[in-house]
């Protein structure tokens, strides 16, 4: 006789709606039913009765090794999908934002007249300019929870990041990509001591998210705000190009590599929601931390 194993007893949840490639896959092999409730789907399976043992009434260490293989699966089945949220440094100042604009009309005007395939929609909106930490998949309510609690517990954190000063200046393109085929613009920040300290806060952060299993394999800070992406064209034209070339910009007066941004500190740290937006603008929060203020 077999029986069937569901989240809730002896199964696991596993993807939520917007997985539905994998979910088809999964469905040619078992049942796959929706908990409306939850918002989540469930997946049902036969399993013959000798494996009963193997899953009710384990040893501690059993349940320990059992969990980390479906914590394992469970970062498999992530690894294919989107990030939906980002722990990011706002730099939305209105000081920033004149800076930002006055730069992007620059390159809009040389871009209109003189680069073949330039659409203003290459520009990252002022509003939503930011240095991000970093990316991560939040696909259930525990997940989004579990990170609140961490943004908040920034206040726990041994060393001093909000008031850090960043020193923006310049800019440098995608992985040294060349001026005639470049797909994404960076304004740098170039404070050494700053780069240290949000480094050192960077690795604390990811050590938070990797204990709480959020986060397994942390990717290199790279502390750059992007300004243009050439990408972005494809969401209006798949078959926009990726990359266009801006070498006409090196005859604007102020040169790109040293364009200098106004001085700012950190004042907040937010946990954003990719492709949401608050009033004004900006990535729509779960959380934010400032000085006195977890909100």
């Amino acid at each position: 006789m077999n029986k069937k194993l569901k989240s809730g007893e002896e199964g696991v949840k596993v993807l939520e709606e917007n997985n539905q490639e994998k979910l088809e896959k999964l469905s040619q092999l078992y049942p796959i039913t929706k908990d409306h409730k939850k918002n989540q789907f469930i997946i049902q399976m036969d399993l013959p009765q000798n494996f009963y043992p193997h899953l009710i009434g384990p040893t501690k260490e059993q349940l320990t090794k059992l969990l980390k293989k479906v914590r394992k699966i469970l970062h498999q089945v992530k690894s294919g999908s989107r990030y939906t949220h980002f722990i990011n440094l706002p730099l939305i100042s209105d000081e920033m934002k004149e800076r930002v604009i006055l730069l992007q009309e620059q390159i809009k005007k040389v871009g209109e007249e003189e680069i073949e395939g330039f659409k203003k929609s290459v520009f990252v909106p002022p509003e939503r300019f930011h240095l991000t930490l970093v990316m991560v998949k939040l696909y259930e309510e525990h997940e989004r929870d579990t990170v609140k609690e961490i943004i908040s517990n920034i206040k726990d954190y041994p060393g001093q990041i909000l008031e850090t000063p960043l020193g923006i200046e310049g800019m440098e393109t995608f992985e040294g990509q060349s001026f005639e085929q470049l797909s994404v613009l960076y304004a740098k920040v170039k404070n050494q001591n700053s780069i240290e300290k949000i480094h050192k806060f960077h690795k604390w952060l990811c050590l938070q998210l990797q204990k709480k299993h959020i986060l397994y394999n942390p990717e290199p800070l790279e502390l750059h705000a992007t300004l243009v992406n050439v990408r972005y064209l494809q969401k209006q034209n798949p078959n926009a190009p990726n990359y266009l070339d801006f070498t006409p910009f090196n005859r604007l007066n102020e040169k790109l590599e040293n364009y200098k941004f106004p001085q700012t500190k950190i004042k907040e740290i937010h946990l954003s929601t990719l492709d949401k937006y608050r009033s004004d603008g900006f990535y729509f929060p779960l959380r934010i931390f400032s000085a006195g203020n977890e909100k």
